[in-house]
């Protein structure tokens, strides 16, 4: 099984690179991922910067009508040079009247997309002289309530703010208050008498800050924002496109920010990520509201795993895959491992089923395990060893080899070359007894195994039998004899008679040996031994000489020779066959 083995090894080592290179990717989408959400933040952040900057442009030009407004700049002037009580309240009732039309006339020339939420007249000396509600509402959470009490107050003025005194100075100027617990953009104008050289007020323009105005400007950027003041949340607003839940995010950061030393002196900070999935950046405004800024979040799209790519798979996907490639590649995989199993698994496990049906049927005792493999051939040598342990166990005659030595008396060392004895190449002095386990006359006593199946001789009875006739001597040899008879003679068999010709069964007996013969030596040549040596003459005596040891002592009218390999050896078995 090593070719399945090694092809389990190789599937192993593709999973594991696979799972390896699929873990890789996940890391360096994640990187990248950071890198990317790094600079897209950076990116938003000065994105909504600019749109702030841009749009207190658009809202200084949309205070250009009110300042240049003749009505304003004359009722104006009228209440700053005014002495008597009741002309000013006069006055200043004409000049709210004059701030509603041009205030309305603004609002329809730009939709009001850009008007102020409230509008106020300032005279030299900083005092509110008018007040214009144009786009809130006091009282529903988008501009304070006490708003409302600047216009019953004629004290109330505005001279501590810079940009106010920067208008007063001809300067236009937008900047940032919080009043209250709310921001408002500011923009102001100089309002300059027809005639005149010197401002004779400003016009102040505000816009709150709330979650109306950051929607709007999420939308406009793309963005999540979230917009603060000392530590606290002032409003917050994401596009369509963005999760709205990723806006509490930053809540836990708003307290600290105020001591980052970046958010201080660099007026932003680098983008950091304030959760496992969610980044941001803090970017502080300029003006009057103090450390108040705002943040930008995006939301990263890191993978946990693997797997959790393939719910992010793009619906057009397969379009992009080469299926025909990855198709071939998975078919040529699984061939191989159908041609590696079949040839290591299959083909044994068939020849083991043949020969466990031959030895069902009784064509043969015994399995062949020199024409298995591996665990097969292992299983047939415990098989075997089963068969014989089973016999002997009920009392039945072994199929193991059988000991000649036993039965025909001590056998001559034969050439550990050949498989049989080689008549007249004996030693001299051969050891009385050699090691077990060889195959008939090689290097050790000639051992044939006999047939488990064999019936048990019959019962002898109960007197002595009588003697046989004795033998008649055969005539001694003449000196000059043909080989063959030299060779029957050493193996203590009577040399055929030259003038006699062969019966039938005689031939018949031969012709099997041949057979045998031919058997034997394809077995040995499976099996790897050498075969030099080994003449028909020669395996024909041997055959001859156990055949007659066998009869003499099972009382058998034949015996039949059958050759099958055991632990990578030819050998042979001799089976006594009886009279039905």
């Amino acid at each position: 099984m090593v070719l399945s083995r090694l092809w389990y090894l190789l599937l192993g080592l593709l999973a594991t690179t696979a799972v390896g290179f699929a873990f890789a990717l996940t890391f360096l989408y994640n990187q990248r991922e950071e890198s990317h959400n790094a600079t897209q933040l950076a990116a938003d952040s000065q994105t909504v910067e600019w749109a702030i900057k841009i749009d207190s442009r658009r809202r200084l030009d949309a205070l250009l009508p009110l300042a240049a407004n003749p009505a304003v700049a004359t009722h104006a002037t009228e209440i700053v040079n005014a002495t008597d009580a009741t002309k000013v309240a006069g006055f200043r009732l004409e000049l709210k009247r004059a701030l509603v039309n041009v205030s309305n006339a603004a609002k329809e020339a730009n939709g009001g997309v850009f008007a102020p939420d409230v509008v106020m007249v300032v005279g030299r000396d900083a005092r509110v002289l008018g007040f214009q509600r144009v786009l809130a509402e006091v009282g529903k959470g988008r501009l304070p309530a006490w708003l409302d009490t600047i216009e019953q107050n004629p004290d109330f003025e505005l001279g501590g703010y810079f940009a106010v005194i920067d208008a007063l100075g001809g300067f236009e100027r937008d900047d940032l208050w919080q009043l209250g617990d709310h921001l408002f953009l500011v923009a102001t104008r100089p309002i300059i008498a027809e005639g005149s050289t010197q401002p004779i007020g400003a016009i102040v323009g505000l816009k709150a800050v709330d979650d109306d105005f950051v929607k709007a400007l999420a939308k406009s950027t793309r963005t999540s924002i979230v917009v603060f003041a000392r530590g606290k949340r002032m409003s917050a607003g994401a596009d369509v496109s963005r999760d709205v839940a990723e806006l509490d995010a930053v809540n836990d950061e708003l307290a600290s920010i105020a001591r980052n030393t970046e958010f201080v002196t660099k007026m932003r900070t680098e983008p950091r990520a304030i959760r496992p999935s969610i980044s941001a950046t803090f970017v502080r405004l300029p003006g009057e509201a103090s450390m108040a800024g705002f943040a930008v979040i995006r939301q990263s799209d890191f993978l946990s795993n693997p797997l959790e790519a393939q719910a992010r798979l793009p619906q057009n996907f397969k379009e992009h895959l080469p299926i025909p490639i990855l198709a071939a590649v998975a078919a040529i995989a699984l061939l191989m491992g159908l041609a590696l199993s079949y040839v290591e698994h299959t083909l044994p496990l068939r020849a083991l089923r043949r020969q466990a049906a031959d030895l069902k049927q009784g064509d043969t005792d015994s399995l062949a395990p020199a024409k298995l493999r591996g665990v097969y051939r292992e299983a047939a040598d415990a098989i075997n060893d089963g068969i014989e342990r089973v016999l002997i166990k009920r009392g039945g005659m072994s199929s193991r080899p059988a000991d000649l030595s036993a039965i025909l008396g001590p056998v001559p060392t034969n050439n550990p070359m050949s498989a049989f004895a080689l008549p007249g190449n004996e030693p001299t002095s051969a050891p009385a007894s050699a090691s077990p386990g060889f195959a008939p006359g090689f290097g050790g006593p000639a051992q044939i195994p006999i047939s488990a199946s064999t019936p048990p001789p019959a019962p002898r009875p109960t007197s002595p039998p009588s003697a046989p006739p004795p033998r008649k001597a055969p005539p001694p040899p003449p000196r000059m004899r043909h080989a063959a008879d030299n060779e029957a003679t050493a193996v203590g068999l009577a040399p055929p008679e030259p003038s006699r010709a062969p019966s039938t069964s005689q031939a018949t007996e031969e012709a099997d040996w041949l057979r045998v013969y031919e058997e034997f030596l394809s077995m040995k040549r499976q099996c790897s031994e050498p075969v030099e040596g080994l003449t028909f003459t020669k395996f024909a005596a041997t055959l001859r000489k156990n055949r007659d040891a066998l009869m003499s002592r099972h009382a058998c009218k034949s015996v039949r020779f059958t050759v099958y390999a055991k632990e990578g050896r030819a050998q042979l078995k001799a089976s006594p066959v009886r009279d039905s």
